[in-house]
């Protein structure tokens, strides 16, 4: 199968030492074509990159404009130069992703050319550093929460996709390290499948070789994941607001503050007004996640069965706790908040695993 594509390794590389070098010679060893971009390492490095271009093509900016911008101007010169169909593989110069890896990655991006494949480490091994297991549970979290879909890994360099989605990838917004999570999001937004391949876990003296800035880049990817997740929380606000207008609606305006809830009339109030709020969310939940609901077509019946007892599971959890929390004097605005902070987050886990079958 990977015979029938031009393979190309885009390399991102910033102050890069002699590991650049031997990262490019093994790639041309197998096979690959390799496009090196320069990311305004300075004047003191020109005698790497005159090596390098010694056997790959290598793009150079005049100053550092960030990882993001290095892949998406390699991208777009990958898109503008080969002729399809092609494999991208991008991979990080430090020397911490294999060859034999890669070529594996490459394999399973031919036999799935609509689709991204990333390379998934495992993180839990001793001498992973701190930053990296608590920085890829945040976002593998914020991830989930934000697109539906689980991933193990969200942070690795190692990525492979066919032309057919480049033009997708190079137009995800972002130009340092939050690029890469941008490029996750986007595809799972747009429906696209992303396959983890498991790789070698390395970490050359701690990872000390990595020029990512804690804090900074820490700030834009978690940024960038909330920006993402505005759908969960619109759909959060508008079934809570058509909870609200609802309950004052059947309710009357003299029992808006009442907390003597124990009678039936109240609750019967507490179980339309929460039918409706659920309804009027999980349509709106439906239309902008459809692309992610449906975008398994061979499992689409039984995604949408699976999908429709959650919605009913999560409807009856949700009336009965909004319905015990008034019973015991919590006032139904409160209790449908606190009810949702405990639901909304189990509920989207769930989904997540939904839509990966």
């Amino acid at each position: 199968m990977s015979g029938q594509y031009n393979k190309i390794a885009l390399v991102p590389a910033y102050k890069p030492d002699g590991t650049l070098l031997e990262v490019i010679r093994g790639l041309t060893d197998n096979g690959f074509e390799v496009v090196v971009v320069n990311d305004g390492s300075g004047s003191e490095y020109d005698n790497v990159f005159d090596k390098a271009s010694e056997s790959a093509e290598v793009l150079s900016f005049d100053v550092n404009r960030g990882k993001g911008e290095a892949l998406k101007s390699g991208k777009k010169y990958i898109r503008d130069t080969f002729k399809p169909p092609y494999i991208v593989l991008t991979i990080d110069s430090d020397g911490q992703h294999r060859v034999k890896d890669a070529l594996r990655i490459v394999d399973c991006a031919c036999e799935n050319p609509d689709d991204l494949v990333i390379g998934k480490r495992n993180l839990k091994l001793k001498g992973t550093p701190l930053r990296s297991k608590v920085g890829n549970n945040i976002t593998h979290f914020g991830f989930r929460q934000a697109t539906l879909t689980h991933l193990n890994e969200t942070q690795t360099g190692l990525r492979a996709f066919s032309d057919r989605i480049i033009d997708k990838v190079v137009d995800a917004k972002g130009s340092r390290y939050e690029y890469e999570m941008i490029v996750l999001m986007t595809l799972s937004r747009l429906g696209v499948r992303i396959h983890e391949v498991e790789i070698e876990t390395v970490y050359e003296d701690g990872n000390s070789s990595s020029h990512f800035n804690p804090f900074p880049d820490s700030v834009r990817i978690y940024w960038s994941i909330l920006k993402f997740a505005w759908p969960a929380m619109l759909c959060f606000l508008i079934d809570l607001a058509v909870f609200v207008v609802c309950f004052i609606r059947t309710s009357g305006p003299e029992l808006w503050l009442m907390r003597d809830f124990s009678n039936m009339s109240l609750l019967n109030m507490i179980f339309i007004s929460n039918v409706t709020a659920r309804t009027v969310s999980t349509v709106c939940d439906i239309i902008i996640n459809k692309r992610v609901l449906f975008r398994n077509s061979k499992s689409k019946c039984k995604v949408v069965i699976l999908y429709i007892l959650l919605l009913l599971a999560v409807f009856a959890i949700d009336t009965a706790l909004v319905s015990g929390f008034a019973f015991i004097g919590v006032i139904p605005y409160i209790g449908k908040v606190l009810t949702m902070l405990l639901i909304t987050w189990l509920s989207r886990i769930i989904q997540a695993k939904i839509f990966e079958l």
